[in-house]
């Protein structure tokens, strides 16, 4: 596991840094507020959800597990506290569990990934996996081989059928969720080899780009909330995009709205489709 201060430090550039900070937080100090009114504060082993939220990193739209509870799970049902402050869980598939602060401890990082495997569909649980393993050393816990590790080491949860699928999917060093989800769709839609962050070459610069298809010189690149709060990001955008068109790359710029609408969607998977059936066939007829 990698060795990364607990807090996301606060003030940074981005935008998606500084959301989760704040979420951390606020949950640490529901968490600290929880374990004064309880009365055995040492049963409380925050896991699930809540040792995402802890642990700073970003949580999908959950469908089947409430975030407004604090989420604590026991090794037997015995040992569960009463659900009167938190929701309990019964897991014995954990490690031992991890120190935060004054008192508090949560599931481990990939702990809380194979917890999460029941509510979380396959996309998600990949895109956690991801955001563990994410380019930013200020927001990454684990490495590929830990995923593996524990899932070689616990082989009997609920769910795990799940994380083995999800490890043939994850990627490391990636940016963000959306990215994920960007190369998701993607690699569902027959979309292979893909590269995560590669720095290409324009016809003037070298750029990092989120994903490329090396047979047809196509990028693919999300457009998110960043790009529109950050003004010089917003200006260079059209400049790395014209540069990048001009050595013959052919430039997806995609956001969450194409992927979420279902039109929208349909419109760009047969646009992308045709775009890198016209660039191989004219490669190959050269």
């Amino acid at each position: 596991m990698n060795k990364r201060p607990l807090l996301i430090p606060q003030g940074t550039s981005s935008y998606f840094a500084n959301n989760l900070a704040d979420v951390q937080r606020v949950t640490m100090r529901r968490c600290l507020r929880t374990l004064q009114q309880s009365t055995d504060p040492a049963k409380l082993v925050f896991s699930h959800v809540t040792a995402l939220q802890l642990l700073g990193v970003p949580v999908p739209a959950l469908a089947r597990l409430s975030t407004k509870e604090l989420h604590v799970s026991a090794t037997s049902a015995g040992q569960r506290p009463r659900p009167t402050l938190v929701y309990p869980h019964v897991w014995t598939h954990g490690d031992t569990p991890f120190p935060l602060f004054e008192g508090t401890t949560c599931a481990t990082p990939v702990t809380a990934w194979a917890q999460m495997s029941r509510y979380l569909n396959l996309n998600q649980l990949v895109t956690v996996a991801d955001s563990m393993m994410c380019g930013n050393a200020d927001l990454a816990w684990l490495a590929p081989e830990d995923f593996k590790d524990y899932l070689d080491t616990h082989r009997w949860f609920q769910g795990r059928s799940k994380c083995l699928r999800a490890l043939t999917l994850m990627e490391a060093k990636t940016d963000s969720p959306q990215e994920t989800y960007l190369r998701l769709y993607l690699q569902a839609s027959g979309i292979t080899p893909l590269l995560v962050n590669p720095v290409v070459r324009g016809w003037n610069k070298t750029w990092k780009v989120d994903l490329v298809h090396p047979p047809s010189r196509c990028i693919f690149e999300y457009d998110g909330r960043f790009h529109n709060s950050d003004s010089q990001q917003w200006a260079r955008d059209p400049e790395k995009r014209q540069d990048l068109e001009h050595a013959d790359w052919r430039v997806f710029n995609i956001t969450s709205q194409m992927l979420s609408v279902p039109e929208k969607k349909n419109e760009l998977t047969s646009s992308i489709m045709a775009t890198i059936v016209e660039r191989m066939s004219s490669t190959l007829n050269r």
